[in-house]
């Protein structure tokens, strides 16, 4: 089943959604309904508002948290060379034994399943 792209709101757009929930009283579900915007996606939008204010939607804090699935790459922004080898050579051991016990990784995430390389009937 394909899923619908997720629609992604400008920094403005949000402000303005938030300005008039928050300034002119037009209710959440006026607000969500009016611009398409789902429940959850505007709640969380107002805990950040609350919490943080205006300035939040425009700082480089959002988005992924460090620990993610792209994390390694911007951790390794701040690795020395040797650091960066390192974790490559050992990238490379863990395929090597992945190999070496016959089986392969597919997919990314909850995608990801583990196919065996050798014949069924082996041991």
């Amino acid at each position: 089943m394909k899923t619908k792209p997720t629609r992604k709101y400008t920094t403005e757009e949000k402000l303005k959604y938030l300005k008039e929930y928050f300034n002119e009283n037009i209710s959440q579900h006026e607000i969500t309904r009016r611009y398409g915007v789902p429940n959850s996606t505007f709640r969380k939008w107002i805990g950040f508002y609350e919490n943080h204010g205006e300035d939040y939607f425009y700082s480089e804090h959002r988005g992924r948290k460090l620990g993610g699935h792209n994390a390694l790459p911007s951790i390794k922004k701040n690795m020395t060379e040797d650091e960066k080898l390192k974790i490559e050579n050992l990238q490379l051991k863990i395929r090597i034994e992945q190999l070496k016990k016959g089986y392969l990784t597919k997919g990314v995430g909850a995608e990801k399943e583990f196919v065996t390389t050798l014949d069924v009937n082996m041991k």
